[in-house]
Order: structure tokens, then sequence, then C-alpha cells
């Protein structure tokens, strides 16, 4: 029945049954070879007799036994290689010395096709790929092509189907999906160089739609390439194999699960080396080489102890290929294996060898297409009107939108409305620059409350925002994780109570909703703008959005826009025949649904060399985050006649607003595409794959880029005019130096252990207030640029009273600091507080030292777990194995083995090259443990 299934199966394959044997192919191609010919060969020798000897040119009367340290009066209990009827029990008169063993080694491989649903057949029987156009009686079902990075063909580029802007990046992302229908995804991922895409039809489908559009973009989402495939299918050399379609070469292609042509074969050699010496042996040499070149050292992966055989014992390897079916190929694979040491010559000789040879020719697809499926019996004199490429139809954004950046985001007047956006989550997020006496809050916890709210998006929660001690009720309802909601959203009262109570309650808890066990957190806001108040601040899990001031100014991190026109043309120089639009999409990251303009386009007419200018589209923006946006636009046609589909498609991203201060220029990240799983491999043929990973990150301070962008501070003290952005101060306990602006008392902090730091100005704005211990680090930040001249720093003796939440130590030393430039040096004492870090509009980030996070990791990259033995990690910050091995990998996944922390002194480093590397070995979580290895290095440099 299996002879029957393969024969089946390779007879659809190639659809010619008479280019296959009869017979399924035996696991060795040849008999046994006998290990060294004598004058007269035996029969393949019995389990019980060792490989006969070869005979000396002057045979004793009787033959000896295998070598002893000595001879004996009697046989020993092994045959000898031709035994007699009677053998003689004394010695010869004058024996020899004893002789030595006799090395043999004997080498065999194999070489067979390999892959899921492929039957196993020997290489020396792969047919060639006859059928290279592609060609499907009823749709193709699956297609197989490789990212090789190529520019956009003159042909396809010509017509724009196929349109260059990046070079291909190493890795891509990847999505193709129908041209008539963008919403079905034919294939999402993430792709290397030279690695293998696999589409299939989309989920709900059971055919690959005749035309695909693909996009390529870096992981950074700027565009590369975008390129149209036709795979229709109909044998017209619409798809051809091995031609390159853009970045993507055609390999493979399904019309059902019997009928596969892919040029891309897996092989595998199964090579084993025995012993069938009499004496134990070791293997010195084993390689494997491919049309000349040598591809693998045999013996690399295996452990110096397991290269010595015994009589009759064996090493095996595999060494995994593939070949292309759809080329004039010869390959010769030959393997030598050799017992001789290198060293002392001996055994001598002592080698063997393999070699399999295979080869095929293809003939080349027609040189050009066939006018028609069913070519009309004569010509006609005037042809038809139905074009012969396809019908293409330009249409893209003409332009970005338009911004204007936040400018001052304080608050200058009292408000009357204020909109928060709900994150959810508990009281420790709080970032903002109210008091203690103006600004705290609680999560009630369990058995108490219900605390902390949620952080899900889309669950919701009942918050209630009244007047501190009842009263004025300014909002209450239902509010999703996300949201936005809005004190006094109908303008009720004509302005917000000075000091505000907003509660968040457990919607799913006993009614009524508001009753003590549902709450979840409750906060103390003030809201007048006497204390700071600015876009973005964080009050628990409520964040500062908007909000409108009793003048009418309006302060808000959003803004209403809109693109650049939305254009559509028709090229004359590639389409004859007007054209009728019927449907037009865009697929964008702001919104989970598309927006549909089919009601704008539809029945509108467009001529060739014409253009339709649509209305732009509007959105909104938040101004306060970086962020890109991207556009992917289709629209589809009919000439006038019906007789011809047209399409077009458009990929256009915009990149809008601007980071509150500190200025951090960095991009909120888009969904990462999912990745299209690969077809499970061979187990007893397919090696692990581990990749050794190696990150490095800059923890503090911020640094675009990473470890490879950090750098000694580039300006000491800060530019004068700049507007300083965030000071960081490290506690020294020191007194005063004699400066003006700064003063002791009661003895000075005289290196005292903690105490406690209350930094405000004179807005009384509350810019840190703690207790902080010896070398501890504090920040002052001043949301974009300091509203006073000055601030006024006042250290305390630590005496906290929980309850009032003061501190009622005596003051031992204060400081009144000028928030300008240039008064501001990196590691200059400032009385008991020394500069370490600061931040300007003009200077940047500028830091004495940087704290570095070092990751140590492996990824399995395989099809299978894989364990991994052993490893050894080198790193200035400390070396050696990594911890926790043996580490059992699932597939496709990651494993951290080591996290390191430093401190870096970019000042006294300066120069300093840091190097680290990764090598870690593994084996396959399979009955058969094959194994692999990888090595990783990482330098950077201050």
């Amino acid at each position: 029945a299996a002879q029957n299934e393969q024969s089946l199966f390779w007879a659809k394959y190639i659809q010619d049954v008479d280019s296959f044997p009869s017979t399924p192919p035996t696991p060795v191609p040849s008999p046994p070879p006998t290990p060294s010919p004598t004058p007269s060969p035996t029969p393949s020798p019995t389990p019980a007799t060792p490989a006969p000897t070869p005979s000396t040119p002057e045979p004793t009367p009787s033959p000896t036994p295998p070598p002893t340290p000595a001879p004996t009066p009697a046989p020993t209990p092994s045959p000898t290689p031709a035994p007699t009827p009677s053998p003689t029990p004394p010695p010869t008169p004058a024996p020899s010395a004893p002789p030595t063993g006799i090395c043999i080694i004997e080498l065999e491989m194999n070489c067979t096709t390999t892959g899921e649903g492929v039957p196993s057949i020997p290489c020396t029987e792969i047919p060639p790929e006859t059928e290279l156009v592609c060609s499907c009686p009823e749709c193709v079902r699956e297609l197989l092509f490789t990212y090789n990075g190529s520019p956009c063909e003159p042909n396809l580029a010509a017509n724009g189907r196929c349109v260059d802007s990046l070079a291909a990046p190493f890795v891509g992302d990847i999505t193709c999906t129908n041209t008539d229908a963008p919403t079905e995804v034919v294939v999402s991922g993430q792709f290397q160089l030279g690695e293998t895409i696999v589409m299939t039809p989309a989920a709900g489908q059971t055919c690959i739609p005749d035309s695909l559009s693909c996009t390529i973009s870096t992981p950074e989402g700027a565009t590369a390439q975008t390129v149209e495939i036709d795979a229709s299918c109909d044998g017209g050399r619409q798809l051809t194999l091995l031609e390159n379609y853009g970045f993507f070469t055609s390999v493979g292609y399904s019309c059902d699960a019997m009928d596969r042509h892919n040029c891309l074969v897996d092989i595998v050699y199964d090579l084993e080396v025995c012993n069938r010496g009499s004496e134990e042996e070791t293997i010195y040499f084993w390689d494997f080489i491919l049309n000349d070149t040598v591809v693998e050292d045999l013996l690399a992966n295996i452990p110096a102890e397991d290269t010595t055989l015994m009589t009759d014992e064996c090493l095996s390897a595999v060494v995994t290929e593939f070949v292309n079916r759809c080329q004039d190929e010869d390959y010769c694979a030959e393997s030598t294996a050799n017992a001789t040491n290198p060293t002392t010559g001996v055994p001598s000789p002592c080698d063997d060898e393999e070699e399999i040879k295979f080869s095929w020719a293809v003939e080349p697809p027609p040189p050009t297409p066939m006018p028609s499926p069913e070519p009309s019996p004569a010509p006609t004199p005037a042809p038809s009107p139905m074009p012969t490429g396809t019908c293409d139809i330009l249409v893209e954004i003409d332009g970005c939108f338009n911004f204007t950046p936040v400018g001052d985001n304080n608050c200058e007047g009292r408000p009357v409305q204020i909109s928060f956006r709900y994150n959810g989550g508990d009281c420790s997020q709080s970032d903002n620059l109210q008091d203690r006496q103006k600004f705290d809050c609680f999560d009630i916890e369990p058995p108490i409350g219900a605390g902390p709210p949620p952080t899900q998006a889309g669950v919701e929660s009942y918050i209630v925002a009244t007047q501190l001690g009842g009263g004025s009720v300014y909002f209450e309802g239902l509010v999703e994780v996300g949201k936005i909601f809005t004190l006094n959203e109908d303008l009720e009262f004509d302005k917000l109570a000075a000091d505000m109570n907003v509660t968040v309650y457990d919607p799913t808890g006993p009614e009524p909703i508001v009753q003590g066990a549902n709450i979840m957190q409750t906060q103390f806001i003030h809201l007048s703008c006497s204390q700071p108040l600015f876009l973005k601040d964080r009050f628990g899990s409520a964040q500062v959005v908007q909000w409108i001031e009793d003048d009418g100014r309006n302060v808000s991190c959003f803004q209403e826009t809109v693109t650049g026109d939305l254009v559509v043309a028709l090229d004359a120089e590639n389409q004859e025949q007007p054209v009728r639009l019927l449907e037009m999409t865009i697929i964008s990251n702001l919104d989970d649904e598309p927006i549909n303009k089919t009601e704008e386009v539809f029945g509108q007419i467009l001529e060739p060399g014409g253009e339709i200018v649509l209305e732009p589209l509007s959105i909104q923006v938040d101004l306060t985050e970086r962020v890109r946006y991207t556009f992917f636009t289709t629209i589809i046609g009919e000439t006038l006649d019906g007789s011809q589909m047209c399409n077009g498609f458009d990929f256009y991203e915009c990149i809008a607003g601007v980071a509150l201060p500190p200025f951090f220029p960095t991009l909120a990240p888009t969904p990462s595409p999912t990745i299209t799983p690969y077809p499970t491999p061979d187990p007893e043929t397919t090696t692990c794959e581990i990749r050794s990973v190696i990150e490095c990150l800059v923890t503090r301070p911020f640094v675009e880029g990473g470890c490879d962008f950090l750098k000694a501070p580039t300006a000491l003290t800060c530019t004068p005019g700049a507007e300083l952005a965030e000071l960081f101060l490290q506690y020294t306990g020191m007194n005063c130096q004699g400066d003006p602006w700064c003063t002791d008392s009661n003895g000075g902090p005289s290196g005292a252990g903690e105490v406690y730091i209350d930094v405000t100005d004179c807005e009384k704005a509350g810019f840190f207030q703690g207790t902080v211990s010896l070398d501890d680090t504090i920040r002052i930040n001043s949301r974009g640029n300091f509203l006073c001249p000055e601030i006024t720093v006042t250290i305390q003796e630590v005496d906290f009273d929980e309850e009032t939440e003061t501190n009622n130590g005596a003051t031992i030393q204060t400081l009144v600091l000028p928030t300008t430039c240039p008064f501001w040096t990196l590691n200059e004492d400032y009385g008991a507080l020394q500069l370490t870090q600061y931040t300007s509009d003009i200077d940047g980030i500028q830091t004495t030292s940087a704290e570095i996070f070092m990751n140590f990791a492996v990824d399995n990259l395989g099809a299978f777990g894989a364990t991994v033995e052993m490893g050894n990690i080198e790193s200035p910050f400390g070396s050696g194995p990594p911890p926790g091995l043996p580490l059992d990998l699932p597939r496709r996944t990651r494993a951290s083995l080591l996290e390191q922390t430093a401190t870096i002194d970019l000042i006294g480093e300066g120069g300093r090259s840091f190097d680290f590397s990764l090598q870690l070995d593994a084996v396959a979580n399979t009955q058969f443990g094959l194994p692999c290895d990888d090595f990783a290095n990482y330098t950077f440099t201050l």
C-alpha cells in the first residue's frame, strides 16, 4: 500500500509515471561492500565472525588467533578467519612477533528526500520539475517564494505593478492581501533575506486570489517596496517558477495536496562510519564535501571520547541540504573518514570514502506567453479591444496632514472643564507637581474595598467626581479603560471646584455601586491652577489630556486635522479604455475597521489620463506623542464594456506629534504582524536551530538607539539661555562651601545618612518632597521650563508625621538655586547636592554616568523543542557559564539566560570599548537529539 501511495504521488508530481521506478527504493542502493578484498572473498560474514583478515605473503602452517600479549599454546575463543578441522595446540617452532590487529573502517552514505508530504526516495531518482509555468485546473492553493531582495523588474516597474522605495531590509515586514479584497490576508509576518515565504488562502477561503498586493516594510514601518503579483495560474505565464517578482522569487506552487510543483526539495545525507577491524580504533578525520566544497567537519559536534570505536561500533551523522529541481543541476557528494593517527602515522592505511552523484536537465518554459488561453482559429485584421496587460488605477494621498505642536501646556487660568484619560492602575503611577497637602491618592483594597482599578483595555469602572466634602457632582458614569471622561462636560457650572474628589468604583460589586465595598481608588486633586497642572499629569488611574480655562484658553493633547487630497488617476500610456470605479477602502492604524470610501467613488468614470480628486481624510491626532500613522488604500474598477477588472493600491504614512519635554524623539510602536507558521520538518533529519542573543539597553538616561549611541557628555555646563527641563541631584551630605545661595543651620547635614528634602518654587509647586538616604538621587522635573527664576531646596532632619503628612524635623540646610543657564554644571556640588544629569532644550540630555542593562538570551528558531546543554558568557561585568543549564526551550520561544546591570562613568571611561560574547550548544528534543550551536558577540565604544 505504501508503494502504491508513493507511486501515485510522484506520478502526479511530474505528470510522467514512466520516469519513476516501479518498485520502492532500497535504503542502501548497493550491497554492503566487503571490508577488504581477499584472494578468495567469502560471503557476508556472520555476526559471530569478525571481518576476515587479509592473508600474509608467508602464512604460518596453522593460523594464529587474534593478537594477544604473548602467544598461548591453545587458540583463543575467537575463531580464526578460516578454521582448520584440527588446530595444532603447540605454537610454531619459531614464532614471530605477535601480529598487529588489522584496521578496517567502513563508510556508508545514503541520500534521500525529506519534508512534510513528500515521500522519501533516493536522491538519484529525484525528477526535474517539468511544469515551470503555474497552471492549475481549478485554482492555486499554495505559493512559495524566497525573499531575495531584488529590485523591481523593468516590466513590472514600467506599469506601476512594482515600486521600489528603499533597499530590501535584512528583516522585512511582509504583508500580502487579495488585491480585490484587502481584508483577505494570505501572509503577514517578518522574514529574513533568503527565507521561504509560504502563502496560503485567507481564513475562510479555499483558493489563493488571482491577484496579490504585497507590501514589504522595514521593522520601523518604512515601505521598501510594493509589488502586485498575478497569481491566476491559468498557464499563461503570469507566474513562472524561478522568476523574480520584486523582492520575491517564485519557487513553488500547489494545485492540491497531490499536485505540487516545488523547485526546492529538502534532502538529507545519512552517513555512518564503522569499525570493522579486530581492535578498537579512533576516527581522526571525517568530512562531508558537496560539489568540491567542504560543507561540514562531521567530527566537530562529536565529543572526543565518542570517536573511539570498538569492533562493529559505528558513528552516525546527518547533513541536511536542498536541491533545485527547476534548473539544470549536477550534484556530487563525497565523504572521507580516516582512523590513521596523524601524529604517529599508524595504523596505515585505514580510511574509506563514499560518493553519490546525481543530476538533471530542465527544459525551459516557452520564451513568450501565448496570446490567450484559447487562440482564435485565424487572426482577425483588428485585434480584440480587451487589453493584454493588467489595468492599473493610480491612487495616492497627496500629502501628510498639518499640525501645530503643543506650546505652553501649563495651567494659567481657572479651569471650567477638564478631561482625563482613564488608564486604570494603582496610585503608584501618579506623576504630577502638586504637593502632599493638595494631592493624595488611596487604593482601597479588599477586604475594605475592591481596588486597585483594572488596567485591561475596555474594562469598565464607575467614576464619580465631586467637590471635596460633597456637593456638586461634575461627572458620574461608566468609563472604559483607555477612554476619556470630562468633568463639567455640559458646562452646567461656571467653573470647577478648586478641590476635587475623584472616586473609582467596581460596577460588578454589590448594589448600589456607590458604596464603600466597591471603592477601588479615591483621589484628592487641586484644580484651581494655584497648584501646577500640565498635560499628561497623572493622578492615580486618571491622566490629564485637555482643559478649558475661564478666559476660553483651550489646552489639549488632541488636534483635528486632515490628510492631503485623495487622488485617483488612470495612466493613458497603459490604458486606452475609460474605467468605471466600483469600490475603495483604506486600512489605517487609526481604527480597527477599514475606512469605506466606496460611496464617494462608485459609478464615477475615469478617463485615460484623467484624475478624480476626493475629499481628504479627517482624523484626530495626539500631539503629545510622536506617532507614525499608516494608510493602505485599495481601489477597484472595470472597463466600461466590463471585459477587464482594474485595481490599484497605495501605502502612505505620516508622522505627527511632538513629545512633551523632556524631548525624546521616539515613535510609538505599531502592532507587529503575525508570523505564518512553517511546515514541521522530519525530526529524524532536522537539527535544532538556536540563536545566541545579546541585548544592551540604557536604563538611565534615555538614549535613542541604545548602547550603540551612548557617549560622554558634550556640555558639562548648560548653554546660556537654554531652558531646563530636568535636574538630577545626588544627596552627598556635604555642608555649604561659602556660596551665597547656600545656608547651613543646626550644624548642617554633616554627612547625615537620611534627610527630608522639599523642593518648591515661587508658585509653591512641589517638585519633590520625601525622605532621601545618602547617595540617593532626586529628580526635579520642570515640565519643559521653570515658571520661576529660582527654586528653594529645604533639607531637614527626618521627623515625619504620617497622620498630617508633614515633616517636623529641624531645617539643616537651605538652597536658593537659579533655574537658568549657565548656572548648572555636571559634577558640581550645590550644598549637600551634586548635579549628575540635566536636560535642556538646547543641550538635550547630559549626564555623568549611565546605567545599562545586559540581557544574554537564547532563541529557539527551530520547529522542535531544544535543550541548551552548554554555554559560556564573556562580559566585563562577569563571565562564565550561563546559570540554569541544561535548559529546555519550546519551539519558537526565547529564554533569558543571564541579566546584568552596571553603572558606567561616562567621563572617566571615555574611549573604552565594552566587549561581550555568548556561545551556546544545544540538541533537538527529539528521539534523535541532533545538535546545533551558535555564537554571538557585541561591542560598543564610548
